[in-house]
């Protein structure tokens, strides 16, 4: 075993052997309940533009139909094939139930707005009574800006656009250095401090500069980060004491769950092949030729697949594949005209994606048979713009 094996081995154990058990909150309580209720509401079929697309082949489903019967393909040599659905007519549900970007507003899952002070606002995520946001602008690479408590930036400086946060959201991690430096600092701290601390701001961090494409916060597991990287580069396991080691058989990392041991992402040397490895001992579990992995589901049971097609994420269908055997759970398309820019899971049964259609865009939420209902209303979309103006927060 290599030191990188030896130290992801270690942590991760650690982890799964010392890691707290605390009670529910009355809050989560009430937050499954509202997604159990979610999910009977759109399983029978209340979503009036519901699809289902099963291997590529399109199903409608009428919000009239009986929830008992099976939908009907239809013929895609008849001129209703495959019909054009608009963003806008696709029937409103709940409210996402995890952080996203609404513009320059933060909106916490549990629906409170923050108005953050700052355009072009791509990710943002609470931080020692304020916020680390990553902002973006014509010309001008990714920017982290540092919030205060009272939204005040503290500083700005060139950086990684994504920030990860640990099981929990106990720690933050976050890259940033000189703009025209070919390494950034990665650093870790605790996401809250103590309110004897008088200044949190200042509070300590865990530091070590990397090389830029090798600085991509991934997950965080304990005091240790998965930094990801860019294809062609070799993710690294940060401990912040050793020399940072590569993980030999990732190229790309996308996601980490600590207490199953796996990390998810692209096959080390071949960006067009999803892998999934064991973190303890680095060995692939299994690997699928033409799809990009994106997050493990909250229970590590389950991985998102974004199938690559012409070679850009988005541009295929979505694959949800068992974590740890490769098999293929669930498979569907995406309605004509509709594009996900960004697909995370909401829960274990649910996924939620930005998508755009047309000069739109919203929050669409997928049951994993493909059936689909908007948690958003739908907002004016420019391509290439800059201004792309949903997105979801970082999550552990």
């Amino acid at each position: 075993m290599t030191g990188a094996e030896d130290l992801l081995a270690e942590t991760l154990h650690e982890r799964v052997d010392h890691r707290d058990l605390p009670s529910t909150p009355v809050g989560d309580v009430v937050t499954r309940a509202r997604r159990l209720q979610r999910r009977r509401r759109v399983r029978n079929g209340v979503v009036a533009a519901a699809v289902v697309v099963v291997l590529a082949t399109p199903f409608v489903l009428d919000a009239t139909q009986r929830p008992d019967t099976s939908p009907q393909p239809t013929d895609p040599s008849s001129s209703d094939a495959n019909p054009h659905v608009l963003l806008k007519d696709v029937a409103l549900g709940d409210p996402p139930a995890v952080a996203w970007i609404d513009g320059s507003d933060y909106v916490a899952a549990d629906g409170t707005r923050t108005t953050l002070p700052l355009d072009h606002v791509t990710s943002a995520t609470p931080y020692r009574g304020g916020f680390l946001v990553a902002v973006t602008g014509p010309d001008l690479g990714p920017r982290v800006v540092l919030l205060d408590s009272d939204l005040r930036e503290v500083w700005r400086r060139c950086g990684q656009g994504t920030f990860a946060v640990s099981s929990g959201g106990l720690r933050t991690a976050y890259s940033t250095g000189g703009c025209r430096s070919p390494r950034l600092t990665l650093r870790l701290g605790a996401t809250e401090v103590p309110a004897s601390v008088s200044n949190p701001l200042s509070a300590d961090e865990r530091a070590q500069d990397l090389p830029t494409e090798q600085s991509i916060p991934v997950g965080v597991v304990g005091e240790t980060v998965i930094a990801g990287a860019l294809p062609g580069a070799r993710s690294l396991v940060v401990d912040f004491v050793r020399e940072p080691t590569p993980i030999r058989s990732l190229g790309e990392a996308r996601s980490v769950d600590e207490e199953l041991h796996l990390v998810a992402g692209q096959l080390a040397g071949h960006p067009n092949t999803a892998a999934v490895i064991d973190g303890g001992h680095h060995t692939v579990l299994w690997k699928r030729k033409g799809w990009a992995l994106e997050d493990l589901s909250p229970d590590g049971s389950m991985v998102l697949g974004i199938e690559i097609g012409d070679g850009a994420r988005g541009s295929g269908g979505f694959g949800v594949f068992d974590a740890r055997t490769g098999e293929v759970l669930h498979q569907f398309g995406q309605l004509a005209g509709f594009q996900a820019q960004q697909t995370v899971w909401e829960d274990d049964q649910h996924l939620l994606s930005v998508t755009t259609e047309g000069s739109t865009q919203a929050v669409v939420r997928l049951t994993l048979d493909g059936a689909i209902e908007r948690a958003t209303e739908t907002l004016p979309y420019v391509a290439d713009s800059q201004d792309v103006a949903l997105r979801f927060a970082p999550r552990p």
